[in-house]
């Protein structure tokens, strides 16, 4: 009589009885065994994989905890994806410039992708450390530290970049939930912006830098914000996603539109040579919040529904 049918027929006989108690033994016994030749030939922990090799955004194969418990980001765009995922308790350290979200201000700053204070960084003992392409990560990775590359270069780069450290962290559920929402927002204002007509896309300059002048270029998430927004790029022929301008390049091309990304416009309108600039004619000088429109996070579809209502006052709302 087989294993199976003792346990779905045991009979009411004392003999069945001790069958039935044999028989319960038998399949715990073969069920073990079963399990543990499973995880060798697997090379698995009985309590699941304690790494994962992965290929980070920089095409860089690493190998990570499965679910890593300390983290250390040093940009501050993925911070923010971090706590948006609701892991800012698995985060130990941040970059100098990290401010959002305000939680942020309590824990330990360790210097920035470019620059970081090791000592400090090797004493948090971090499983995980986030950084961005052309950084220190050479460094940290000879220290012995896993360092992950994560990095949204463009606008369609970034609900990836969300998927992928929901994938590093082992919070892939929720960032599936997040990145689907920044899509679906993105998608909205397209439906809206995209009947606008050429000749009602205004020209947009964006300045990141004042000393010397630097915007954007094609390859780049804000650049592609304006595009979205219903706008045309001051620099739609650049080489490089952002680049050094000249004073008279600007002024020569007549932006109806100037945004900037610090609080500087006072001296935007008080440089002599932009006074017949259209922007500053028409009062079209905007400071916009840098960190909102600077980072690659769920944050710019508010800054997209922002950049709308500069350029085309009312059209999400008709």
């Amino acid at each position: 009589m087989s294993v199976s049918t003792l346990l779905n027929h045991p009979g009411s006989s004392p003999a069945g009885a001790r069958n039935r108690r044999s028989a319960v033994r038998l399949l715990a016994g073969v069920t073990a065994l079963a399990i543990l030749l499973l995880a060798g030939l697997t090379g698995c922990s009985l309590l699941g994989p304690k790494e994962v090799a992965i290929e980070d955004l920089a095409g860089r194969q690493v190998k990570v905890a499965a679910k890593p418990q300390r983290i250390v980001s040093l940009v501050p765009s993925n911070t923010e994806i971090l706590f948006a995922l609701g892991l800012g308790n698995r985060v130990v350290g941040v970059s100098n410039f990290d401010n959002y979200p305000p939680e942020v201000a309590q824990i330990e700053k360790v210097g920035d992708a470019f620059k970081a204070d090791y000592e400090k960084l090797v004493s948090l003992k971090p499983d995980l450390v986030l950084s961005a392409r052309g950084s220190i990560v050479d460094e940290l990775t000879k220290l012995g530290i896993t360092v992950v590359v994560v990095d949204a270069p463009d606008l369609s780069a970034v609900a990836g970049s969300i998927r992928f450290l929901g994938k590093v962290t082992g919070a892939a559920r929720e960032a599936e939930k997040v990145a689907a929402e920044f899509e679906g927002k993105i998608q909205a204002v397209a439906s809206v912006t995209e009947k606008i007509g050429d000749a009602d896309r205004p020209l947009v300059y964006f300045e990141v830098s004042q000393n010397p002048l630097w915007t954007i270029g094609p390859g780049s998430f804000m650049f592609d914000l304006v595009k979205m927004a219903g706008g045309k790029n001051l620099f739609p022929d650049a080489r490089q996603p952002y680049l050094e301008v000249g004073d008279e390049e600007v002024v020569s091309r007549n932006p109806g539109f100037v945004l900037l990304t610090f609080p500087y416009m006072k001296d935007v309108l008080a440089r002599p040579a932009w006074a017949a600039v259209s922007a500053v004619k028409t009062g079209k000088v905007y400071e916009v919040d840098g960190d909102i429109f600077s980072r690659p996070t769920p944050r710019l579809a508010q800054a997209l529904e922002e950049l709308v209502e500069m350029l085309h006052p009312g059209l999400l709302k008709r």
